[in-house]
């Protein structure tokens, strides 16, 4: 009886780790991989779960541990998204029921082709008490470590970082340089004549060689040269 009271998920070592409330985010790694579903849908229940292992956690085997990481109040709204495809109604439910859903998730699933499915989202759609949350994906996406520099450049920047990069298979593989043609004619044509090659003219006086042009030999008859 003691053996098989050490061998329940209340008394593991790993589901304590999991419950404590200072984790490192190996240690949360390393307990998502546990071969104990318990463990790991401790770990999707966590407030501190990084994004890399959100995602893990959204693809489990189990239903149970997708239901406990659609319902976390902190999962990220691309991985609520993901798990809007899910089979489970279970999973769904547990969406459904996430205090911080996105307005936008609950509307898609009203139309869910499960009555039950479009029953529980029409129910949050219409509840004062808990309405869904709206808010700008951009500024949710900035919370989090991995997707915090999406958040915080500007679009435009990136844009005009990527612009003034030279694409590989267009950088100039000669001696010139690639000189933009707006800029080209704003340059004095004296400027100009740097790209045309100059050629000399000859010297007064100086001989000049004329290639004489050779006919080739013809079978049977001899040329001598006048």
């Amino acid at each position: 009886m003691a053996r098989g009271l050490a061998q329940t998920p209340s008394a593991s070592v790993e589901v304590l780790d999991a419950a404590r409330r200072e984790l490192h985010r190996t240690h949360i790694a390393l307990l998502a991989q546990s071969r104990n579903r318990t463990v790991r849908e401790t770990i999707a229940s966590r407030g501190d779960v990084p994004l890399g292992i959100q995602v893990a956690l959204a693809q489990d085997d189990a239903a149970e541990v997708r239901s406990a990481i659609a319902g976390n109040a902190h999962t990220v709204r691309s991985v609520l998204e993901y798990l809007c495809l899910d089979k489970s109604h279970a999973v769904l439910a547990s969406l459904l029921a996430n205090a911080n859903v996105p307005l936008a998730i609950v509307e898609g699933l009203a139309f869910h082709r499960r009555t039950e499915v479009r029953r529980l989202a029409t129910a949050r759609l219409n509840d004062p008490l808990r309405p869904p949350r709206v808010e700008d994906p951009q500024g949710e996406d900035s919370k989090f470590p991995e997707l915090r520099e999406r958040g915080t450049i500007s679009p435009a920047a990136v844009v005009a970082e990527v612009a003034d990069t030279p694409i590989a298979s267009e950088r100039p593989t000669h001696g010139f340089a690639v000189v933009d043609m707006d800029v080209r004619r704003s340059v004095l044509p004296s400027i100009m004549l740097w790209a045309t090659p100059r050629t000399e003219p000859p010297a007064q006086g100086a001989a000049t060689e004329t290639a004489s042009a050779r006919v080739a030999p013809v079978r049977g008859f001899r040329f001598s040269e006048v």
